[in-house]
């Protein structure tokens, strides 16, 4: 393949994937522990990649895991948290810089 063509090609690619991120935004997901049987609710306020696990965020002190709905979230209530793409990457540890670097969402509580 020439030049041409791959660069017409990642194009193509980039502007797909860039449609397909862009319409995550405002999706609602659901996760609950399994110790516990808390939930929180979640909302994509940025494109980008959430974890199927979380630490319980639910109930504190609870040291359980939460599973994800997989964004079957049939809940009426309003979002707890919501996973977003922090602006910088200074306060991040190593694996966190990476996660972030990946596509990778932070979570935080909604005021």
């Amino acid at each position: 393949m020439k030049r041409e063509e791959l660069e017409a090609t990642w194009a193509r690619t980039n502007r797909r994937w860039w449609t397909k991120a862009q319409e995550q935004i405002g999706r609602m997901n659901k996760y609950t522990c399994k110790t516990c049987g808390g939930s929180i609710i979640t909302q994509d306020a940025d494109a980008g990649v959430t974890p199927m696990f979380l630490a319980c965020r639910a109930t504190e002190g609870c040291l359980g895991s939460m599973a994800s709905s997989m964004y079957v979230c049939n809940d009426d209530a309003p979002p707890t948290h919501e996973w977003f793409r922090p602006r910088s990457d200074k306060k991040m540890s190593p694996e966190e810089r990476d996660y972030w670097r990946n596509g990778g969402l932070s979570l935080r509580e909604v005021a």
